[in-house]
């Protein structure tokens, strides 16, 4: 074989090799797995229509001057953004995040009678580094209540949130900050106005760097050592939140600010919903303008499944001034939360499989369950039985029609948990499994 073939053949091979290769940062779903992501998809959303929030849709397409206005998503953020253009050159982004897009609906749409409590599931894509709970396509399921600027509307959208999250059998924390109290707590500790935002950014990184790395980056900002020491005196308050908000009341004094954070957290007292102050929780999007949350898994290493916040001037950037607070939970967290806790599980479905000459007959049985609004397959191969069973383990119920069963015009059922057998009409045979 010539060195030329030879290499034709190793370049035909790699080009095979990549094309079967997923983008990364993505992920396929088998059937077991998209099942359970349809259950926690299921599970959130009846949770957000049972508090009375309702479904709205964006587009995955928008324009990147709508994702990169100021204070849309941050500068750190926009590095993320995936940016293509269309064949009018026009520059487009796949959208990173629900919250902007759903300030561009909310300011062309005008006639929307206020307050509005909304929500959507669907995935988001960002660019970035794919590492342990990262990826580049994720989905995620977000309540906002548009046109209430008061914390009843913060608290809202947290216990709704919680209330989701322990429907599907999560122990979750939920911690709560607020943005006005941070900007007051750099006030204090006598941060320029003009790095305020870049300190925020870094002390958002807290839990990644830790205080020595913190203090670091303040310091290339040009931060000095007193403004550092009264900024980590505060951050790092202990004890439960009626002692941290006298440690910070005794620091900082009186202010609406930290009343604001005492009376949200009543607030999710009354829907049984236990906020926890972490005054070092800062969330990196620059939109927000009060109070900010996140949820955080009580067992296992650090991770958040969610967060959010008050962003009340985010849709002014669009031309229309309308308060504005939500919540949103990641799909695929939840998902890798849950997957190791869920046993396997039988399908609901029934599996029909036709013995000998019977398949027109089986056929027949699958149309009447079918119209009956029973979920049902069919066996469409011609293998040994011993090899249907096999394949049908994971099934509720498998029917059998063979010769006698179609004589008699009756069917087989066999429960595959328990192993029992009985042989009923087609009229009964519906009634039983609609029943289970």
């Amino acid at each position: 074989m010539s060195v030329y073939v030879a290499i034709v053949r190793q370049t035909h091979a790699t080009r095979k090799m990549a094309g079967v290769q997923r983008a990364k940062g993505t992920r396929d779903f088998l059937p077991r797995e998209k099942r359970l992501r349809q259950w926690i998809v299921g599970t959130i959303k009846d949770t957000f229509e049972c508090c009375g929030f309702q479904p709205y849709e964006t587009p995955i397409l928008e324009r990147y001057e709508t994702v990169s206005l100021k204070y849309g998503g941050g500068k750190e953020i926009l590095k993320e953004v995936f940016k293509l253009k269309d064949q009018g050159k026009r520059e487009l982004a796949l959208r990173y995040e629900f919250t902007t897009s759903l300030a561009r609906m909310i300011a062309v749409n005008s006639q929307l009678k206020m307050p509005l409590k909304l929500f959507q599931i669907g995935p988001v894509f960002r660019d970035g580094p794919i590492e342990a709970g990262r990826v580049r396509e994720f989905w995620q399921c977000d309540v906002d209540i548009i046109g209430a600027d008061n914390i009843k509307a913060d608290a809202e959208v947290i216990t709704t949130t919680s209330l989701a999250l322990k429907r599907l059998g999560l122990k979750v924390k939920i911690k709560a900050n607020s943005r006005k109290l941070l900007l007051y707590i750099l006030d204090y500790a006598d941060v320029e106005g003009s790095k305020k935002e870049d300190v925020i950014l870094t002390v958002d990184k807290l839990y990644k760097i830790g205080l020595k790395g913190v203090k670091e980056e303040l310091s290339k900002l040009g931060i000095s050592e007193n403004s550092f020491t009264k900024l980590t005196k505060i951050l790092s308050l202990k004890g439960n939140n009626n002692k941290k908000i006298f440690q910070l009341k005794k620091i900082l004094g009186d202010c609406s600010e930290i009343n604001e954070l005492e009376g949200l957290i009543s607030f999710c007292k009354l829907y049984n919903t236990d906020l926890e102050l972490d005054l070092s929780l800062v969330r990196g999007l620059v939109y927000y303008t009060g109070s900010i949350f996140e949820a955080v898994l009580e067992k296992g290493p650090i991770c958040s499944v969610g967060g959010g916040g008050r962003y009340d001037n985010l849709i002014g950037l669009f031309g229309r001034e309308c308060p504005a607070v939500g919540f949103s939970i990641g799909l695929d967290r939840i998902y890798d939360a849950l997957l190791p806790t869920i046993k396997k599980q039988q399908e609901k479905i029934i599996f029909i499989i036709p013995i000998g000459s019977t398949f027109n007959e089986a056929v027949r049985f699958t149309a009447l369950l079918r119209d009956n609004g029973v979920p049902c397959d069919i066996e469409l191969t011609q293998r040994k039985l011993s090899k249907s069973l096999e394949y049908a383990s994971d099934y509720a119920y498998v029917c059998f029609i063979g010769e006698k069963e179609r004589k008699l015009k009756k069917v087989k059922i066999r429960d595959m948990q328990t192993g029992n057998e009985k042989l009923v009409s087609y009229k009964k045979a519906v009634e039983v499994l609609t029943k289970d």
